[in-house]
């Protein structure tokens, strides 16, 4: 799987509240910087996505991300654009993957200046 198929099978998983297939498709030692509703700015390795999803439940976060449009910059990073519901905010994420798997995920709430900003606007 090409690296935009990873990143579309992520939030299948994310959305799916799979925590395996999650796992699956990050690397190891991943970098994941999440939307900044988690109180925590990032998070390292598998064991660190596995303390998100068990803070999320906690908290009960239950947000989805709906995906518009995946593309990769010229400079390789895959961008990821859609809308969190509820609420109906505007999303960017950003990857790197690295054999098959998310080596490094940023994701921004994102209004049209965000978008610029990162390059995907």
């Amino acid at each position: 799987m090409d690296g935009v198929g990873v990143v579309q099978e992520f939030f299948v998983a994310f959305n799916g509240r799979d925590i395996d297939a999650t796992l699956a498709l990050v690397h190891p030692e991943i970098e994941f910087h999440p939307l900044k509703v988690h109180g925590v700015e990032i998070w390292h390795g598998r064991d660190g996505v596995t303390e998100l999803w068990r803070q999320m439940r906690e908290l009960g976060l239950d947000h989805r991300i709906e995906i518009s449009d995946v593309r990769t910059r010229p400079d390789g990073v895959i961008a990821a654009l859609g809308t969190v519901r509820p609420g109906d905010t505007g999303f960017v994420g950003l990857y790197r993957v690295e054999q098959g798997l998310i080596r490094q995920a940023r994701h921004y709430f994102a209004d049209d200046e965000t978008r610029r900003r990162l390059g995907v606007g």
